[in-house]
């Protein structure tokens, strides 16, 4: 999980993960086919192709073998939405892998 811890000036419903070993558009394609929806970079960098200079602020390691999305929640999503989105991006990763 990228950025600030939980409670300081983290902004709510917006989330920044990064997994070792697949690329962002990998994840979000894979993603994409279940019906999630994210994104692969910043709202105001979604054209951009270098390394994120929040993920360079922040000494993340290792940004091109690093694959980072952003998960954006709203009013419309409910709890079951969360552990669904989980479950699915922890399969996606793990077959990548495999």
């Amino acid at each position: 999980m990228n950025g600030p811890q939980l409670g300081e000036t983290r902004l709510p419903g917006i989330l920044s993960l990064s997994f070792n070993d697949i690329k962002s558009f990998d994840l979000a394609f894979a993603l994409d086919q279940e019906h999630i929806y994210v994104s692969t970079g910043s709202a105001c960098n979604a054209t951009d192709i270098k390394p994120s200079h929040v993920l360079c602020a922040i000494k993340q390691t290792d940004i091109k073998q690093t694959g980072t999305i952003r998960v954006s929640f709203g009013i419309q999503n409910k709890l079951e939405d969360i552990e669904y989105i989980a479950e699915k991006i922890e399969e996606i990763y793990l077959s990548h892998r495999s």
